[in-house]
Parts: C-alpha cells; structure tokens; sequence
C-alpha cells in the first residue's frame, strides 16, 4: 500500500494493491471513503469517481497544489492522474501506454515496466519514478509529460556509476529531499538505500548524467544497526526524508521495522519494531511489531509517522 498525507487537509490517500482503488482516510474521524475505482475489480478505464478502473497499485503522491494525486498503477503499466478538483474526481492515463517496456517519450507514448513508487518533487515540476520491472529511476516533467531515463539499465546488478551506467535490483520506492539536490532509492533486491545527485542531471533532461552511489547497506540481508555499508537491510521498501531534511525513514519490510538512516552520518537506527513479524501496538517503539510494513509517510506537521503494515492490511500512526 502506498500512502501519502494531504498538507491542506488533515487526510490520507492510500492504495490498495489487491483491492484496486484508492482511498481517502479522514484522519479525525477514522472515516475511509472510496474516491476512484471500484474496489475487487481489476481492469483499466479512465473515468471518474468509482467508475474508473485500476489494477494493483503502490505508489501515490500529491502535486503542489494537491488538486492532483499520482498513482502507480503497476498491473496497467501505467501512471494514472486524478484530479482532486473535479466532481466526481477524475482518473486518466497519464505516462505509458499499458504495454510494458522502456521507451521514453511523451505522455501515453511512453512505455514503463510495473512502475512501483512515485514522487512529486518540492517544487513540483516534475515526478521521479521507480520503474521497478525496468531496474530503472525514471523522471517526468509534468508540463510537458515527457519521460526520461534518470538513472539504471535494464540489467540488474550493484554498479555505482553514472546515470544508465549504474544499477539497480528491483527499485521499489524512491524520494527526493527537500533542496532537490538528491534522489534517495529503496533498492530491495540489493538490501540497500542508493543516492542518486541530481545536481549533475542534465538540465534539459534528455540524457541521464547524474551520479549513484549507496548511502546504506552491506548488500546482504539481515537486520544490523551500525554505520554506512557496514548496516543491513531485509528487502527496503518505502522511503521518506523527515520535515527537517536530517534524515531517511526506511520501511524495512522482511525485517518487519521502521529504520532510520542520519544523512549527515549514515548511521543506520532501528526507530520502530523488533524484527519479529506481527501486530503490536506499544508505548515504547522497539516493542512495537508490524508484518512486513511496505509504505512511511510523515504528518502534515512532521509529528508522526505513518506506516502502511502490508501483511496485517492496516496504517499504523507513530
């Protein structure tokens, strides 16, 4: 489940991976209301409200001005746009044509593979995408809808390099701080977190130069605290820089916790959860348990975090 908290209003979106829609959860009243796509049915129309169709879908996020939320719908191939500001909300395709594959270009002229997470950047020019089926981080200038290959190669591997020179193994969720000056990647089938620069992207984005390196983990599995490349991780999954831009929350879903990455230091800290899979609510963190927790998003006032407990079918608040 993909989740992402409105700034304006004290919601949440949410996406359902084998429920098919999207909906929006009223953090005040605990309602949970239905926005787009009839959840239990997999297919693809654009439409509005209930009557537009998704298949399953991971990543979401709101532009600027929030009237509009993207999705990753994977099974689709797609990136769906709805707008918050019609009535009934309307959802279309905006990147890829529904066939999957890798080629750049604009709008539904484009091709993607099972695209996983999805991130609007702060000045909400453009959105980064984890192409996930492509071992790909793809960007998209959202006035022109043009796509662009940022980073990674069709071949999975561990390469460090520069722009389609590097690799990734299955990149499934991908954040951009504050100053826009880094990309972070969750790369689960490498048991790590990459940095990619974008200060060295190309300014008219039509090739890929910007750098990859790993900020933290060893590349094995496991469940370790320490620093840089010395630390593990168990298939990371949801990735999110705090409101102060100090560091990275991590969900760390095989090892069932919420990580902690200082991106002054790289020191990695266990914020959330004992490493046993299950569902415990507690006072103190580290005696908390989820089952595989998949998406981390921070509150509107950088208070709390949320956490989408894949395995257990809830949204844990911390």
């Amino acid at each position: 489940m993909g989740i992402v908290p409105s700034k304006s209003r004290n919601v949440l979106y949410s996406t359902t991976w084998d429920n098919y829609c999207v909906k929006e959860i009223d953090l005040t009243t605990k309602i949970v209301t239905t926005i787009a796509g009839l959840c239990g049915t997999n297919q693809y129309v654009d439409s509005t409200g209930t009557n537009a169709r998704f298949s399953n879908m991971i990543g979401v996020d709101l532009t600027k001005n929030e009237q509009y939320l993207y999705v990753a719908d994977v099974g689709n191939n797609k990136l769906r746009r709805i707008d918050t500001a019609t009535f009934p909300i309307t959802a279309v395709a905006w990147i890829g044509d529904g066939t999957a594959g890798n080629v750049q270009g604009y709008g539904t002229k484009a091709r993607i593979n099972t695209p996983y997470g999805v991130k609007v950047s702060p000045c909400g020019n453009y959105v980064i995408v984890s192409d996930t089926g492509n071992n790909m981080i793809r960007k998209v200038d959202i006035e022109s809808g043009y796509t662009n290959t940022l980073a990674g190669q069709s071949l999975a591997g561990t390469a460090n390099g520069v722009g389609t020179l590097a690799q990734f193994n299955m990149p499934v969720d991908v954040t951009v701080d504050w100053n826009e000056t880094v990309a972070y990647v969750s790369d689960q089938g490498n048991n790590c977190i990459r940095k990619i620069d974008l200060l060295t992207a190309a300014l008219d984005w039509t090739s890929a130069t910007p750098s990859l390196v790993v900020v933290a983990g060893s590349g094995v599995a496991g469940l370790t605290d320490a620093v840089g490349l010395s630390a593990q991780f168990y298939n990371p999954t949801g990735v999110a820089v705090d409101w102060y831009g100090a560091s990275l929350l991590v969900a760390d879903s095989m090892d069932s916790t919420i990580r902690r990455i200082d991106l002054m230091t790289s020191e990695v800290t266990t914020l959330a959860g004992n490493g046993n899979a299950g569902f415990i609510d507690n006072l103190y963190a580290n005696d908390a348990e989820f089952t595989v927790p998949f998406g981390v998003a921070l509150s509107r006032d950088g208070k709390y975090v949320f956490v989408s407990d894949q395995n257990r079918n809830n949204i844990r608040k911390m």
